[in-house]
């Protein structure tokens, strides 16, 4: 069964990187970004080959970047900015479309991506019945 849900888009007073940089502090300093979340165009994601957390003697990998931002976004929707059981588990993304416009002299990569979760009731449900049967190892096959 497929449940589709519209996500709740953050609004934050602090910057994207700012709190990406403080959620996960395995990247921080190191995300060249500024802008906001990137719903739309008015709040795009800057990615900055100039910025001065990039590192002048290795090449630039603007791709990597967006993609860690995408990810970075996608767990700060689902998880940590929810509350309680209102979070999910189990998430996982795939690329659908990704398109380049253009406005004038600005440019903007518009990405669009498929997200599947399990709500953390189901998720742990799931996983009790996993651990309860031994992995389903002694199930017979289908």
């Amino acid at each position: 069964m497929s449940t589709e849900m519209e996500v709740r888009k953050l609004r934050t007073a602090e910057t994207p990187k700012k709190i990406i940089e403080a959620d996960f502090p395995s990247i921080q300093g190191n995300l060249p970004i500024s802008g906001g979340w990137g719903y739309t165009k008015e709040d795009a994601v800057y990615i900055d080959k100039n910025h001065p957390d990039v590192s002048k003697n290795l090449p630039f990998d603007g791709v990597g970047v967006e993609y860690v931002f995408v990810g970075k976004r996608i767990y700060e929707e689902l998880i940590i900015f929810r509350s309680g059981d209102d979070g999910f588990s189990g998430i996982g993304w795939t690329l659908i479309n990704q398109k380049l416009i253009s406005d004038g002299d600005s440019k903007f990569d518009v990405l669009s991506y498929h997200v599947t979760a399990f709500p953390d009731p189901d998720w742990e449900s799931l996983k009790r019945e996993w651990e309860q049967n031994n992995g389903f190892k002694s199930s017979p096959a289908a």
